[in-house]
């Protein structure tokens, strides 16, 4: 097995981008009398016929690729190892057709370079393409912002809408109650007021509780006691 490796030279790509590649292969002498008769010697061989067909092939294969298959921010994109089967298989064939007694074993892209440019071009359209993700991600989050505030904002307004109608059909049960009473204090004053400390204490005694308090307060002063109540004769004034 020897190896040989073609020195870095400029190359473009699929796309008209300027690569800079270092080559080399691994050979062997697999027919003797057809190396001898094609090169004669070791040096022959490589410096004649192997250099140059490296570099047509590499030439050939590469400009068949673009830049992003070598270079590039998402990994799924990348086919260098690709790159570097398609070029064997494609310096085989040649090396096969012509009779040389030469086998190529392996081959591989030793080095990539690009230029200061092209580098500054690269990180550019890198940065660009990131840029432009990024701004996709910021306005799919602002729509989504947008109609999670809609949203909220719909919502409250129909519980402030349920919230006021309820109170305003609470507020009309509370005045058709009030209604009420107020037609009981029309009628019979201290009648009313009995029947509301009355109510009062259904209320505060509905449950089992222990209350400490005077028992002149009201409503708690009818514990001693029901008042005496006269019913009112019609022509009686009203106190």
């Amino acid at each position: 097995m020897r190896t040989y490796e073609v020195e870095s030279e400029e190359t473009t790509t699929a796309g008209g981008d300027p690569i800079i590649v270092s080559t080399y292969v691994v050979w062997k002498i697999a027919r003797p009398l057809e190396f001898f008769n094609a090169t004669k010697t070791v040096k022959r061989a490589q410096s004649e016929l192997l250099h140059s067909r490296i570099r047509n092939t590499q030439n050939n294969v590469i400009g068949r690729h673009y830049f992003s298959e070598f270079v590039n921010s998402d990994q799924s994109k990348i086919a260098f190892e690709e790159i570097q089967k398609e070029t064997l298989k494609t310096l085989q064939q040649d090396i096969e057709d012509t009779k040389c007694g030469i086998e190529i074993t392996a081959l591989g892209i030793k080095q990539l370079k690009v230029s200061e440019e092209v580098s500054k071009e690269v990180f550019d359209r890198m940065r660009a393409e990131r840029n432009r993700r990024a701004e996709v991600i910021t306005s799919q989050g602002m729509g989504e912002a947008i109609k999670i505030r809609t949203d909220a904002k719909s919502k409250a307004e129909e519980l402030i809408t349920a919230a006021e109608a309820r109170a305003t059909a609470i507020r009309g049960i509370g005045d058709a109650e009030a209604a009420k009473h107020y037609k009981k204090l029309e009628a019979d004053p201290e009648l009313a007021m009995l029947l509301r400390d009355i109510g009062a204490l259904q209320k505060i005694l509905e449950k089992r509780a222990t209350f400490v308090t005077p028992t002149d307060v009201r409503p708690f002063d009818l514990l001693k006691g029901l008042p005496e109540l006269k019913p009112a004769k019609p022509d009686e004034p009203e106190k």
